[in-house]
């Protein structure tokens, strides 16, 4: 077999079928946290829609934990059984969690303070439909509930509330912190296009 005979989906370690009972297994497991960290998700778009005082703080020590369960919960004890490269996503997850982290020692206990008032609600908006509509959409799209992706504890829906809750906050290391999210949103579209066409 040469190798141009080789097409994108036969890059793929694992068979459609097999990741998502993974998923299906991990939100067994987790139950029933999802509830609670669907609260915190909405609560999270809230309070910094509210530019309530250490919103900024607060919505980056609550990613930082986010990105840190992810990457160990999910990539590292799960997602890496079915594709070797999950360790190195996981290990991306932990940098995330730690520049969050710092970015969370750093920031103002004030208010937050807003220039541009669109990003501030686009961010907001971004936020609430990570929290509230992905899992929403990755359920419906799987038929099953147990397929919900929920953020803090799949990296796609994170991502997003990452990049809601950054644009809405603007803390000082923002550019740095959206660099990994966009690289997974990125990374998740194009998997799912790959199970896709297998």
């Amino acid at each position: 077999m040469s190798w141009w005979s080789y097409a994108p989906r036969d890059l793929l370690m694992f068979a459609p079928r097999t990741y998502w009972r993974l998923v299906e297994i991990y939100n067994q497991d987790l139950w029933p946290w999802q509830p609670a960290v669907l609260a915190v998700g909405v609560a999270l778009a809230w309070h910094v829609a509210r530019r309530g005082t250490q919103a900024q703080r607060l919505a980056c020590a609550a990613l930082a934990l986010a990105w840190l369960w992810v990457a160990w919960g999910f990539q590292w004890q799960r997602f890496a059984t079915i594709n070797w490269g999950a360790r190195y996503l996981a290990a991306a997850g932990g940098l995330q969690s730690a520049l969050l982290l710092v970015a969370a020692l750093r920031a103002p206990a004030a208010p937050i303070v807003i220039g541009k008032r669109g990003a501030h609600s686009a961010g907001v908006w971004l936020a609430l439909g990570a929290a509230i509509g992905y899992p929403l959409v990755t359920a419906f799209a799987g038929a099953s509930w147990r397929r919900a992706e929920l953020a803090g504890l799949m990296p796609e829906a994170t991502a997003l509330l990452t990049l809601g809750l950054v644009l809405a906050t603007r803390p000082r290391q923002w550019p740095s912190l959206i660099v990994l999210p966009l690289l997974t949103l990125a990374l998740g579209a194009a998997m799912l296009w790959l199970l896709a066409t297998r």
